[in-house]
């Protein structure tokens, strides 16, 4: 699980694989790309494990996804 702070900035920009002075549009562009790799409907025909892990990766994308973007909301990050 992403933490908010620093390290889960950190975290999150590793698993969407942006830097960490990425712009609110590349993070945008990184979920895309990240989204339309993993999203579980892509892998319905492999099997329920896989299914399972891709759902767990696509959590995890959408929570760094919402991370970053509230830190590049707040005037103080």
């Amino acid at each position: 699980q992403l933490a908010g702070g620093l390290g889960g900035e950190r975290a999150g920009c590793q698993l969407l694989g942006v830097a960490t002075a990425s712009t609110r549009e590349q993070i945008k562009a990184a979920y895309r790309k990240m989204a339309g790799r993993y999203h579980p409907d892509r892998l319905e025909q492999a099997g329920p494990s896989a299914e399972k892990k891709a759902s767990d990766r696509m959590a995890a994308i959408n929570e760094a996804y919402r991370l970053l973007c509230s830190i590049r909301l707040d005037p103080t990050a």
